[in-house]
């Protein structure tokens, strides 16, 4: 949430409920609901790390309130992160591990963890799906993006499962 906080300030001040409904509206049914505690908690951090500020600005009617507004240190770290490449091959990802080493040590029935970790990823692909297919994207084509690519994702992991299987299958 810290990059794409800042860049909503890179484009204009806010406070933390514009932040969070900005969020809303930009990503959609991927994102709904944002957490206004952690919007508020990544501001903190945020000023904290001099990325941004905070002005207290007085209200009549109601409570004051803090206004964000990103440092030009906060614009060089947001440039820096969106000029580097952003995904990395999960090569230490805990399930893969999870896996891996249940063959090796015989202390769980590797086919029994990859049908159990199955069962997860296609409920989590229906999920995906049925989020895809009802009126929660209501044309927000960002939604849609992100969920496609976690989709993708699940039905790489899934054939990944299926190269285990043929692994364990070779080794018993």
């Amino acid at each position: 949430m810290r990059y794409p906080i800042l860049a909503l300030l890179s484009r204009q001040p806010g406070h933390g409920y514009e932040i969070k409904h900005a969020l809303e509206h930009t990503f959609g049914a991927a994102w709904n609901p944002v957490n206004i505690g952690q919007v508020y908690v990544t501001l903190q951090r945020l000023e904290r790390d001099r990325l941004v500020v905070r002005h207290r600005v007085e209200q009549d009617e109601r409570p004051d309130k803090f206004v964000y507004r990103i440092t030009g240190e906060g614009i060089e770290e947001l440039k820096t992160w969106l000029r580097e490449p952003a995904f990395l091959p999960r090569l230490s990802d805990d399930f893969y591990m999870k896996v891996l080493m249940a063959q090796s040590t015989g202390m769980e029935d590797g086919r029994a963890l990859l049908s159990r970790q199955r069962t997860e990823f296609l409920k989590t692909l229906h999920a995906l799906e049925d989020l895809l297919n009802g009126e929660s994207m209501n044309g927000n084509r960002v939604a849609r993006l992100l969920v496609d690519a976690a989709a993708l994702r699940v039905q790489a992991d899934l054939k990944w499962l299926d190269m285990c299987e043929e692994w364990i299958g070779e080794r018993n």
